[in-house]
């Protein structure tokens, strides 16, 4: 699919969330908290083969967990209709930040609070990515520690030196 195109059902599927938002005051609920982009959507192709989108659940962190359905994430995709659409989601507790293993730069575009986020749509459709200062670094949510921090910084400090041997192999 073309990049614009990718970019508008983005906006289709915010428009859907901010409306299910009423369903948040009956007995079904709706624990939908935010909408991350992430993927080759960051990257600025011309042609995508799917939109990776990250839901963000108010669900304990026990029941979103990371490589298992989870009934609410899957009634929300199908809601939003990503489902029907060439589209990747992935589920995330809210109380862990948006980025997973598999997605490491994420954008929100969505969030409970201030719906569809305008300025960051028009980011993404200039591929400006980088213009909000951390907006995609996984410490923008600001949560402690999760499972996958251990394997994250493991790597980074094995990058870090090879740097490093590197840098004193070529003095």
């Amino acid at each position: 699919m073309r990049y614009g195109t990718a970019l508008r059902q983005l906006v289709t599927v915010s428009e859907a969330a901010t409306d299910d938002l009423r369903l948040r005051d009956t007995d079904i609920g709706y624990p939908l908290e935010e909408l991350w982009v992430g993927g080759d959507v960051l990257e600025g192709p011309q042609e995508l083969d799917a939109t990776c989108v990250v839901l963000v659940l108010d669900q304990p962190v026990a029941e979103v967990t990371w490589l298992a359905l989870n009934p609410a994430g899957q009634w929300i995709a199908e809601r939003l209709r990503m489902t029907k659409l060439p589209v990747r989601w992935y589920c995330r507790p809210a109380g862990y930040p948006a980025w997973n293993p598999e997605l490491r730069k994420v954008l929100r575009f969505w969030s409970a609070a201030t719906q569809l986020d305008r300025e960051m749509m028009e980011n993404l459709r200039l591929r400006r990515f980088d213009s909000r200062d951390g907006s995609w670094r996984r410490e923008h949510r600001g949560f402690g520690i999760q499972p996958e921090d251990h394997l994250w910084r493991a790597s980074e400090a094995v990058r870090e030196i090879e740097d490093a041997m590197a840098q004193i192999s070529t003095q």
